[in-house]
Formats: structure tokens, C-alpha cells, sequence
């Protein structure tokens, strides 16, 4: 019987992983490669095929339809080796979350819920579309990747010059149309437990974005976050006094983190925290070229704990106690 004490978890995690990982890679290179020689093929026989296409028809139409065939086929089973190889990563990569916080989750392929994006009150803008992935979730701290945007289709005339039946060129408008895309919030969005002392509802956005309905304005005494915020309560009193000074410095010093202004809500016994063009990271799926190593999956799981400390962190700076 093999003897395991001493063995790293992590690390016999990323060894097994390579064993995993790496010959699906080196399937899905082969069979890349078996594609392009056998379009190649294709094509050579379809030029022979062709010089003989008066004399014989059938034997050109079989050529083409074998050498179509075959190169879909290829194509397909190349394509199929890649999406295998990286819905095996993405669940190797969740495990070893798990393995790196035992109190972690990581999903690639879901997110925060658009119902909770709203209930944030982070956003007054209207949108039709919503995306998130990347889910890391630690001790009930969560978050995502967001993208939400608006997109529609408007009407715009252009002018055009044509030439008309008696060789004249002229001009005329026509109405055309084209699809256009409002970016609301590309991101990150955190949520995690955080009971104000007095109950009521706190939230701190950009300044141009002002203050939502329902909540008032208030005057705080942290210059930075005068300047740059609009802050409103739902009870100016108990908003004041969960605002204490160091949760405010607490405040401005984690918005200094990041190139946009970050919102934070307090609402409900959940902290929301949105910050525009900031993601975390958890290591680059595998591509076709490059071998799957010991080093590479390191660096992976490396990103996974930076990111899990980042939320632990940001537990730590910004709930109140």
C-alpha cells in the first residue's frame, strides 16, 4: 500500500491534474493538425477531380462529398477535444478552490443573479442584457463578473448617390438600420453579510449618478468621500451612525484600489460592492499549443488564492462591527 502522508494536497492535485489534462490537450493538437491536412487533401483531390468532371461527373461529386465529409468530421472531433479538455480544467480548477479554502466555491460558468444586480440599487440605468461568470463564493462572501449592457436598434437615414435610367448620377436618402450597444456596467460585484448597528439602508455612489429615490442625502465629514460620492440613507439618522469615521476611511481606502469609482450598499444585512472594470483572476484555460505543465496549473491555483484572499480582505476592511 502506497504511503501518502506528507504528500501535499495542492500539489498532488495540480501532478494529477497535468496526467488529466494534458493528453486531451495533445488529442486535441493531433486531430487540429489531421483537419487542416485533411482540407488539404480535399482540395488537391478536388482540382484532380475536376479536370475529369466533363468525361466522369460522378466520380467528381464523390470526391467532393467524401473530401466535405472528412473535413467536417475532423474539424468536429478537433472542436469536440478542445471543449472536453476545458470543461475537465474548469472542474479541476473548482476542486482545487476547494482544496486552496474549504469554505470555497467556484463556478466558471455562473454568477451573481440579475434579481440580486438589482437589488443592490447600484444601477438606476434601464438594460436588456445581463451576463455573469466566474462565481467564487468564501465563508458567504460572493461575487462575479457582470456585464450588463442595453442594446436596440435604431433608424438613421444616409445619403447615397446613384445613376438613374438616363446615365445622370443623383442623390437620395435612404433609412437604414443599426444596432446599438449602451454599456451599463462591466465588472465585478461582490455580496457579502454586513449588519449596519441601526437598521437602515446605506449606499455610496458616484457622485454624477446622485442619490436613488427613497433615500436621502447626506453631508459626511470624510472630504474624499464628499468629493467624490453621492451618499444617501433611508434614515439620515442611523446613516450617520453606522457612517463612523474609520468605516469611512475604511472606505476610500479599498475605492483607492481600483482606476473607477467603486459603489457600496449597504441594504438589508448584505453588503453590495460593485467595481467597474475589475475582475479577478483565476488562471487562463489551456489552448492547443502550449503543453498543460506543473507550472502552469501552480500559477492557476496560485490566482485562485489571491483571489480568495482579496475577499477575505475585503470582508475584514468594510463590514461594520
Amino acid at each position: 500500500m502506497e504511503n501518502f502522508v506528507g504528500v501535499n494536497p495542492v500539489e498532488d492535485h495540480i501532478r494529477k491534474g497535468v496526467a488529466l489534462l494534458e493528453p486531451i490537450r495533445s488529442r486535441w493538437l493531433i486531430f487540429y493538425g489531421v483537419a487542416w491536412l485533411v482540407g488539404a487533401i480535399a482540395v488537391g483531390a478536388n482540382f484532380a477531380a475536376s479536370t475529369v468532371a466533363k468525361e466522369s461527373p460522378g466520380v467528381f461529386w464523390t470526391v467532393l462529398v467524401v473530401s466535405g465529409i472528412s473535413t467536417l468530421v475532423a474539424i468536429g472531433i478537433s472542436s469536440s477535444q478542445g471543449s472536453i479538455l476545458h470543461d475537465e480544467f474548469n472542474q479541476w480548477r473548482s476542486e482545487g478552490v476547494k482544496l486552496l479554502d474549504r469554505s470555497a466555491t467556484f463556478s466558471s460558468s455562473s454568477g451573481i443573479d440579475k434579481s440580486d444586480f438589482d437589488e443592490s440599487g447600484l444601477n438606476s440605468a434601464y438594460y436588456n442584457r445581463y451576463s455573469s461568470w466566474n462565481s467564487l463564493e468564501v465563508g458567504g462572501i460572493r461575487s462575479s463578473a457582470l456585464s450588463v449592457k442595453h442594446i436596440y436598434t435604431e433608424k438613421y437615414t444616409e445619403t447615397e448617390s446613384y445613376t438613374d435610367s438616363n446615365g445622370e448620377r443623383k442623390t437620395r436618402e435612404v433609412t437604414k438600420e443599426r444596432e446599438v450597444v449602451v454599456p451599463i456596467f462591466d465588472g465585478l460585484m461582490l455580496i457579502m453579510p454586513a449588519k449596519l448597528p441601526h437598521e437602515s439602508t446605506v449606499m455610496l455612489r458616484h457622485r454624477d449618478a446622485g442619490v436613488p429615490k427613497g433615500l436621502h442625502r447626506l453631508t459626511v465629514a470624510s472630504p474624499f468621500l464628499a468629493k467624490h460620492y453621492a451618499v444617501g440613507a433611508s434614515e439620515p439618522f442611523a446613516g450617520h451612525r453606522a457612517l463612523t469615521p474609520t468605516l469611512m476611511e475604511s472606505l476610500w481606502d479599498y475605492d483607492q484600489q481600483f482606476e473607477y469609482t467603486t459603489g457600496y450598499s449597504y441594504k438589508s444585512g448584505l453588503l453590495y460592492i460593485k467595481i467597474p472594470k475589475y475582475w479577478l483572476s483565476f488562471g487562463d484555460l489551456p489552448g492547443k499549443w502550449t503543453a498543460v505543465t506543473t507550472d502552469k496549473l501552480d500559477r492557476v491555483l496560485n490566482a485562485c488564492g489571491t483571489s480568495i484572499a482579496f475577499l477575505k480582505s475585503t470582508a475584514t476592511k468594510l463590514v461594520p462591527t
